[in-house]
């Protein structure tokens, strides 16, 4: 019921003239439950050539993936890590809010930059060739991490950074994940307790 005035306007311009493709509308099944079905329907000769094709199941599957995908999203958003995404050759495709901030950037100012070419590491002698260097072995499977403290745009930072491959469902690496937790409170904690142990 809740469908029966599209289903009327889609009739009205059927009645007009006008073939439709790909209309779906929801139909109430022997069982009392719905189906979705996809309809195709051309006027012609003062008759309707119709056809329609259960699409439940790949709206359900559509809905899923999409469900999916935010929550993806929401996570990497949220994390109070730094993350990113880059391509093989290195080109940096995604940061999100928590590593933008570090530097006080915008993702538009970062994005299409080769990684080891942006402010994360640029401010630091050295440490964009060994940012480079890591991202080689990476691409061919080996995962990477290290504690590093870097000379950012925001001040100087410590972190335990990682560089990690990302595979596809065909096992095949597919993007280089960059990811860093700020450890700078924890390193001066620690220096402080060994200068009150001395």
């Amino acid at each position: 019921p809740d469908d029966l005035p599209a289903v009327q306007e889609a009739r009205a311009r059927l009645h007009a003239g006008e073939p439709l493709l790909g209309f779906e509308c929801r139909m109430r099944t022997v069982d009392g439950g719905y189906r979705t079905l996809s309809w195709v329907a051309s006027p012609e000769g003062g008759k309707f050539y119709c056809s329609a094709r259960d699409v439940t199941g790949i709206n359900a599957a559509t809905r899923a993936l999409a469900d999916s995908q935010a929550q993806l999203r929401s996570l990497f958003e949220t994390s109070y890590q730094l993350q990113g995404r880059c391509t093989l050759d290195g080109t940096l495709e995604d940061a999100n809010r928590t590593a933008l901030d570090a530097v006080g950037r915008d993702l538009d100012e970062v994005v299409g930059l080769p990684v080891w070419d942006t402010p994360w590491f640029t401010g630091t002698p050295g440490m964009s060739e060994w940012v480079r260097e890591a991202f080689m072995r990476v691409r061919v499977g080996e995962a990477v991490r290290e504690e590093v403290t870097v000379q950012l745009p925001t001040g100087l930072r410590s972190f335990d950074l990682s560089l990690r491959p990302l595979y596809d469902a065909s096992g095949a690496i597919s993007a280089v994940v960059p990811g860093a937790r700020d450890i700078t409170r924890r390193r001066a904690t620690g220096e402080g307790w060994g200068q009150s142990q001395k």
